[in-house]
């Protein structure tokens, strides 16, 4: 299945069988310790509050849900930083 370095798309339907892959590809990622940090780029803040819950519902620890904008915030600020600029606001 995943390796802890795999980085890609898996999609599958229906949605129930999504969430249980996910679990799995996280607890994959977590085999070397439950505290190891994952992080799950989502489509929606909707989706991310609906997996964190369903998360700690399930045991899962240490994994941050986040939207594709805010991922590019977090990659791409060390940049501009260094650059002296800032990114652009709402």
């Amino acid at each position: 299945m995943a390796t802890p370095h795999m980085q890609g798309q898996v999609i599958i339907e229906p949605l129930t069988a999504a969430r249980e892959t996910l679990w799995h590809l996280v607890g994959d990622m977590k085999a070397g310790g439950t505290l190891n940090p994952v992080t799950v780029v989502v489509p929606s803040s909707y989706a991310a509050l609906s997996l964190r819950q369903d998360s700690g519902r399930s045991g899962m620890v240490n994994v941050r849900f986040i939207i594709m904008d805010r991922l590019a915030e977090l990659l791409g600020a060390p940049g501009l930083s260094a650059q002296g600029r800032r990114p652009m606001t709402n």
